[in-house]
């Protein structure tokens, strides 16, 4: 991809709480840091987006970490994880229990169905 005219930029969506271990990089500084790196590595002339996870105790760690790593701009923040609830049934709405609550929902904290 370093070589194809027709990609601009690169996002690194490492904040996805909708899929199994979907959180395991964005939650992680670390991990977060070396995958970033790795990806920077490959990809040396492309623009690399990381899209963070609101889903920490303190972004900016990982915001610094993904930085560390060669991140050329921050995307804060993507998704939060959230729950709805039928309060009638008195359990989850959702087979996966939580999902990703997004767009306008996102604004507003906690997200509402």
């Amino acid at each position: 991809m370093n070589d194809l005219q027709c990609v601009a930029g690169v996002e690194l969506n490492v904040s996805c709480p909708n899929v199994k271990d979907g959180l395991t990089f964005g939650t992680h500084p670390g991990r977060l840091r070396e995958l970033t790196a790795q990806v920077k590595k490959v990809l040396p002339d492309k623009p690399l987006i990381v899209k963070l996870s609101p889903n920490v105790e303190d972004v900016t760690v990982t915001a610094r970490a993904a930085i560390e790593g060669g991140a050329d701009m921050l995307s804060l923040v993507n998704t939060f994880t959230a729950m709805s609830i039928d309060i009638y049934k008195r359990r989850p709405r959702l087979a996966n229990v939580t999902a990703a609550c997004p767009g306008r929902r996102s604004s507003r904290s906690p997200c509402t169905w």
